[in-house]
């Protein structure tokens, strides 16, 4: 499993996380942190400005470039991607950069659910016409696309370590591996070759935002004002982008981007096994850290999440598209 470098400070109070350098440099006060998974985030001020600071760890995967080209392709389509607001700080714990603030708040949920999803849903297919215009953008670097994930024979090597330990857990995440893998090898084929992005030209294609949720996108007066955290992005089959956005079950995300942007027969189906496989990212490195540390093997490794969200269902899969097939939980 990568490690992940952290701040030297990484225990002192948000604000001394940040490297004092930065701190002179950026002239930056008032920090709040914000959170984050992959990296971290915080707010911040330069005399009465507002800034967004993001730190990348160097640990980590992934080629920020790739979003800085992204952001820019997209704020010349119109589009209110971050901006940055200083040359990003390259250092040995990872990448440090500095954004504008984006100004609004994210939808509100008052009319329901259903309508913000069905909002959100338009405004992914609109995002999707603009994204899939910028070029040959090509893949990204540590970013899988979905039938790799559930193709890696590790993985296979670790589900069978957790099924010894709970075996249900184990036949669970390993019927819907297995069939993952077979819905999407169906969409390949030598008639179908692939683009040097990996994907078949015959899917609609292009850069999808991977975490395309509601607190993520930013409105004010009504209108969109932002769209933040671009971690994810990268070169995809479109429908990838429900991954995060529909999550199993919010169906009126994928009915408002339908009402837009039709989706062919081969999309619809695509879309339960890309979810499937999504699940597994990562899943062999948790599981290899676990059962591989002194007395990992007397506890099994915690997949919970994983699996509750394997199970879920959605009425509108099962009526444009049938039912699970029968082994699947």
């Amino acid at each position: 499993m990568t490690s992940v470098a952290r701040p030297s400070t990484d225990r002192a109070a948000p604000g001394e996380m940040i490297p004092r350098v930065l701190r002179v440099r950026w002239r930056l006060s008032d920090a709040t942190y914000l959170g984050g998974s992959r990296s971290r985030t915080w707010r911040v001020r330069r005399g009465s400005t507002v800034f967004a600071l993001k730190w990348l760890p160097a640990g980590v995967r992934a080629d920020w470039r790739y979003e800085s080209r992204v952001m820019a392709g997209l704020r010349s389509a119109g589009w209110p991607a971050p901006v940055l607001a200083e040359e990003p700080v390259v250092r040995g714990d990872g990448v440090w950069r500095l954004f504008a603030w984006l100004p609004g708040e994210p939808a509100p949920v008052e009319g329901g659910s259903d309508t913000e999803g069905s909002n959100r849903g338009r405004l992914l297919a609109q995002f999707h016409a603009a994204s899939s215009s910028l070029g040959a953008i090509g893949r990204r670097d540590g970013f899988e696309l979905p039938r790799e994930a559930v193709s890696d024979p590790l993985l296979d090597r670790w589900l069978t370590v957790h099924e010894q330990r709970l075996p249900e857990e184990g036949r669970i995440l390993r019927a819907y591996r297995e069939e993952a893998a077979a819905r999407l090898a169906e969409h390949e084929s030598d008639t179908a070759p692939e683009t040097e992005s990996g994907v078949r030209p015959d899917v609609p294609s292009g850069v999808i935002h991977g975490d395309f949720t509601r607190w993520n996108l930013l409105f004010e007066s009504g209108a969109l004002s932002g769209i933040l955290d671009f971690e994810a992005c990268h070169h995809n089959h479109l429908v990838a982008d429900f991954a995060l956005s529909w999550r199993g079950d919010h169906d009126d995300v994928i009915r408002g981007y339908d009402s837009v942007r039709p989706l062919s027969e081969t999309e619809w189906h695509l879309v339960r096994p890309t979810y499937w496989a999504w699940l597994f990212l990562g899943v062999e490195e948790i599981l290899a850290e676990h059962y591989s540390r002194p007395g990992g093997a007397a506890h099994p490794a915690d997949l919970d999440w994983q699996v509750r969200h394997l199970l879920k269902d959605s009425d509108l899969l099962r009526a444009r598209c049938g039912p699970k097939p029968v082994g699947l939980a």
